[in-house]
């Protein structure tokens, strides 16, 4: 009654394995293909915020120094500023005097942005302080804008300043086109009478 004959078959086909192949070889060349999107996309983000946190460290810089800038009283022949004067705005820089007297300047100059306490100094000989990281920040465009400068304005002098920088890549895989735009209007804490 039974079939003594009747062998029991173990294993896979071809086919069957051809076809099991093929499916963990597809979702492998998915689960990579996600990694690497994700890893460009980690990228991208760390290189904003490379570049997010330089522009921000830079605008509250300047921002602190702004805010205590005050109006030459000093002689008309003075280095710093032009007599009755709160700021000097000749792009890429912008003069003024704080509070303590230094001569301030920011100034950008080949994608780095500049800054030193002592612009009375023949311009040659300043030394500068980076204020972005030189190597990961480039400072695209500066733009200041100066409103209230005179005393028959009766404005409250106030600063504009408008930065574009960009992320500079390390390695070919880097990201190539991350831009960050920032503006800021500062205001000086002296009240302009």
């Amino acid at each position: 009654m039974h079939n003594k004959n009747k062998q029991k078959s173990s294993g896979y086909t071809i086919v069957e394995t051809l076809i099991a192949m093929s499916i963990f070889v597809i979702v492998a060349v998915l689960g990579v293909q996600s990694f690497l999107n994700a890893l460009h996309a980690q990228r991208i983000v760390i290189m904003e915020q490379t570049v997010a946190q330089n522009v921000s460290f830079a605008l509250e810089f300047m921002s602190r120094q702004m805010r205590t800038a005050v109006k030459s009283s000093q002689s008309p022949d003075d280095d710093c500023l032009p007599f009755g004067s709160t700021f000097n705005a000749n792009p890429p820089s912008i003069i003024f005097l704080n509070d303590d007297g230094e001569c301030i300047e920011f100034r950008t100059q080949g994608g780095r942005l500049l800054y030193t306490s002592d612009a009375t100094v023949p311009l040659g000989t300043r030394e500068y302080i980076e204020l972005i990281s030189s190597g990961l920040v480039a400072i695209d465009t500066y733009d200041i804008i100066v409103s209230g400068q005179t005393d028959a304005d009766n404005m409250q002098p106030k600063v504009t300043t408008i930065l574009e920088a960009s992320g500079v890549p390390q390695t070919p895989k880097d990201p190539q086109n991350v831009v960050i735009r920032a503006q800021t209007t500062i205001s000086t804490r002296l009240l302009d009478i």
